[in-house]
């Protein structure tokens, strides 16, 4: 048998979290046909408004930071991250005592929101991605303004 790579190890415990994810929004247990998919607009949306509000960059330049592969990776990065702290706090509590928190039933899709809340979120891509995505952003501008 293959033995799996790291890259291909990391993939797949980013699918159990996402199934896991599920499972404490209860969506296993609702009529939500395309979790795949609120999943992955929901985490997108997050990151152009990221882009937007905490890098400061306007209509255009998110809309070239979007093309950017790099940020997008360093953007499911983080965004895995913060689902793990989130199933790490809900599985804090006994179900009794599940009810009586801001991990109700009631809540949790709220509560969920909240963890990927970009005014929450306190970190910035690392220097280099910045860098590459500049580049890469600079350079297709550049080559527009000369093609014009």
């Amino acid at each position: 048998m293959k033995k799996q790579t790291y890259i291909e190890q990391i993939r797949q415990e980013n699918i159990m979290i996402e199934a896991q994810v599920k499972e404490a929004l209860g969506w296993y247990k609702r009529d939500f046909c395309d979790f795949h998919h609120a999943y992955n607009n929901f985490q997108f949306e997050a990151g152009l408004r990221y882009l937007e509000d905490e890098m400061d960059l306007d209509t255009v330049s998110v809309s070239k930071m979007a093309q950017n592969r790099h940020f997008w990776g360093w953007w499911r990065n983080q965004w895995v991250k913060r689902d793990k702290t989130f199933l790490n706090d809900v599985a804090r509590f006994d179900k009794d005592n599940l009810p009586k928190t801001i991990y109700s039933f009631k809540n949790i899709c709220y509560t969920y929101k909240q963890y990927h809340n970009t005014n929450a979120i306190l970190f910035v891509p690392h220097k280099e991605l910045l860098r590459k995505s500049y580049a890469q952003f600079i350079g297709k501008f550049t080559k527009q303004i000369i093609n014009e």
